[in-house]
């Protein structure tokens, strides 16, 4: 749907109403969680993302690579 930059800000529009939508991000063949969202028109959202690769976890990366590729970033809503 959109390609977003390392610190980098992306503002999408979705349809509202009762339909579920799914979000997700992607590196490669890594990625993150999927988020699961409902939204009213009148309502927004903010989601943040980061790598779950950071202080001693950087020792995992082949770990996350090979066998947690979905876990290599973290995704939520706030």
């Amino acid at each position: 749907m959109a390609r977003v930059g390392n610190g980098e800000t992306k503002s999408l529009a979705i349809s509202a109403g009762k339909r579920k939508h799914k979000l997700s991000l992607k590196i490669s063949w890594c990625g993150s969680n999927t988020v699961r969202i409902e939204i009213s028109e009148d309502q927004s959202l903010r989601f943040f993302c980061g790598s779950s690769l950071r202080g001693a976890r950087l020792l995992l990366a082949y770990y996350y690579v090979l066998f947690a590729p979905h876990e290599y970033l973290w995704f939520k809503a706030e």
